[in-house]
C-alpha cells in the first residue's frame, strides 16, 4: 500500500534530524581533536623552550624549520 505524502514528509523529517546529530557529532569531535592537537603543539614548545619568545619571532622559527625540513 503506497505511503501517504504526509507519512514519506515525517520520514524525511525524522531523516534530516539523525543526519544533523550524526553531523553535529562529528563536528564534536573534530573539535576535540583539535583542541588536543593544539594542546600537544604547545606543550611541545613549552617543553623545548620557546614559550617565552614572541608571537612574530616563534612565527618566524616555526616557518624557518617548516621550510628547513621540506
Amino acid at each position: 500500500m503506497a505511503r501517504s505524502l504526509a507519512e514519506r514528509m515525517r520520514t524525511n523529517e525524522l531523516q534530516k534530524a539523525r543526519l544533523a546529530e550524526q553531523e553535529a557529532k562529528l563536528k564534536g569531535a573534530e573539535r576535540k581533536a583539535r583542541t588536543r592537537w593544539l594542546i600537544e603543539a604547545g606543550g611541545l614548545i613549552a617543553k623545548v623552550g620557546l614559550f617565552d619568545l614572541d608571537a612574530n619571532a616563534l612565527c618566524g622559527a616555526l616557518l624557518s624549520l617548516r621550510d628547513g625540513a621540506a
